[in-house]
């Protein structure tokens, strides 16, 4: 009852939850900072009773790229403990002090926004989610979190650690594969389904298994490294795709290939709904080729464009309701747009990344990839 009572006080002084998100055009109101209604709603709730409390918090935070989802948590925080994420462009640095009986000082500058409280769970854990803004500038931001506990009849206070970085486009999730495994902030879709390795500059992708069930066609799907990508996007990968036991040789016919899928997290079975452009090897009539594909409601079509080579550029384009796929032989060739697909039933958040698969046994088919980069946005 007093943590209820709590929150309903302090959520009075701070940021209503969805404004953090809109953007200028949405008429996002004035943020609330510490000097001008936070610090009286805390020296209120101090005025009970309280002390200053030194526990081993551990504030953490998402990388903030515009327009994609993003979160700060806290944890060690102490069990249902009532908590402020503050964040702000001013940097780290003396921040507001608090007088006895809290005696704390902030690590980041004025001015401070806060979201509103959040109350911990039974481990000392919480997190903030939130929409970076796609019109956000892009600065430095510091975040810091307050938290307040009840302890007998009084209130504990404490800080966390305090953290600065920068908030990026989407063209820091790009990836050139310079490494020997697969960066961290990849996810996988049906991972039994891949043997994945990083070398020479690339991502070495290869069904382990083929067929009708396992292939990205209708109802079945294969598998894709993927990352989260919300909102509009333009991203780009250069692909080649080749017969594991001949590298020099393009993949048999029929339906062997590697590219770019996009896949609506919310697909079941018998409602999966993605795309792809993918090169490979097609059929009799265009053995080497460059295919896409959109799958609605478990429904594929598709179309073969030929290709001189297994190995292509590849991008994919997502302008509001519309995805659009392009290819190119060359980097130094114009785009050629394959098609435009309306896809108004696609979630704001999809699944975006590298897929390959085998719908003819043996699964005889590898496809590397060298680059998956997102244009700035």
């Amino acid at each position: 009852m007093i943590v209820r009572s709590l929150v309903r006080f302090l959520a009075r002084a701070t940021l209503i939850p969805a404004t953090f998100h809109r953007t200028a055009e949405n008429h996002m109101p004035r943020p609330t900072t510490l000097a001008n209604r936070i610090a009286p709603a805390i020296l209120a709730i101090a005025s009970v009773a309280s002390t200053s409390a030194a526990r081993a918090q551990v504030h953490t935070r998402s990388q903030l790229v515009r327009g994609q989802l993003a979160s700060f948590a806290i944890e060690q925080a102490g069990a249902h403990a009532i908590v402020l994420f503050g964040f702000t462009a001013s940097g780290l640095g003396n921040g507001t002090c608090f007088p006895s009986p809290i005696s704390l000082c902030l690590d980041v500058r004025e001015p401070v926004f806060y979201f509103p409280p959040l109350v911990a769970d039974a481990s000392g854990r919480v997190e903030a989610p939130f929409q970076v803004p796609v019109a956000v500038p892009l600065v430095q931001l510091a975040t810091q979190a307050i938290t307040i506990r009840v302890v007998g009849t009084g209130f504990a206070f404490a800080k966390s650690n305090a953290l600065e970085a920068p908030i990026t486009t989407l063209a820091s999730w790009s990836d050139d594969f310079n490494g020997t495994t697969l960066d961290s902030s990849w996810r996988i879709h049906n991972p039994q389904l891949l043997a994945l390795s990083v070398s020479g500059g690339e991502v070495h992708m290869r069904p382990t298994q083929s067929g009708p069930p396992v292939t990205w066609y209708a109802d079945a799907e294969g598998p894709m490294i993927y990352k989260l990508v919300s909102g509009d996007f333009d991203v780009r990968a250069r692909v080649r795709s080749y017969d594991p036991a001949m590298p020099q040789q393009p993949p048999a016919i029929s339906y062997r290939m590697g590219g770019i899928t996009i896949r609506d997290p919310a697909s079941t079975p018998g409602r999966r709904n993605w795309l792809h452009v993918a090169v490979g090897g097609g059929t009799a009539q265009v053995p080497v080729a460059v295919e896409d594909k959109t799958t609605i409601d478990s429904n594929s079509t598709l179309r073969l464009t030929p290709l001189q080579a297994a190995r292509a550029e590849l991008r994919a384009v997502r302008r509001g309701t519309w995805i659009e796929f392009y290819f190119r032989e060359s980097s130094t060739a114009a785009w050629q747009l394959l098609r435009s697909f309306p896809r108004p039933d696609l979630a704001q958040t999809l699944q975006v990344g590298l897929s390959v698969f085998s719908w003819t046994s043996p699964n005889a088919v590898q496809a590397s990839f060298d680059e998956f980069r997102f244009v700035a946005n």
